[in-house]
């Protein structure tokens, strides 16, 4: 059974990393070891809000909550953020990012380790995403090479 669950998950890995061009993960070892994918480090902001539009995204909101999340590198929210609330999850994070959006990969794990991976999202840019939750159920991404 687990040879059959470590396949499966070996095939996903190798799909999703086809379509997203984003990198390897290393299975064996459940250790999220990401290629980089934009020739240098990148740097993404997650913008969360109340009031969002796909064509000013949060601008008109009047109190915005902004956070630089890490790319290509396994993250505990409630370390990171240990002040944000309830607007991150309790479990472990990796996201990349590529032209087109952001790949955000949930795990089952909660200390920074990223073990178990559970959960894959597409976040695309220049578009309203949600619900995140309250106070702020809307946000929008960005990434952008730090060489800039």
């Amino acid at each position: 059974m687990t040879k059959i669950l470590r396949s499966t998950v070996l095939l996903l890995t190798l799909v999703s990393m086809l379509l997203f061009d984003s990198g390897a993960t290393n299975i064996e070892s459940g250790t999220a070891e990401i290629g980089k994918i934009m020739g240098t480090t990148g740097v993404e902001t997650m913008t969360l809000c109340l009031n969002c539009s796909n064509t000013d995204g949060c601008e008109s909101d009047s109190s915005p909550l902004e956070f630089e999340v890490p790319v290509d590198t396994c993250f505990s929210p409630t370390e990171l953020y240990p002040d944000a609330g309830d607007v991150w999850g309790e479990y472990d994070i990796l996201d990349t990012c590529n032209e087109r959006g952001v790949k955000r990969v949930i795990f089952d794990s909660k200390n920074g380790t990223c073990l178990n991976a559970t959960d894959t999202y597409i976040l695309q840019y220049d578009k309203c995403l949600g619900p995140f939750g309250a106070p702020r159920p809307w946000g929008v991404f960005e990434c952008v090479d730090s060489a800039n």
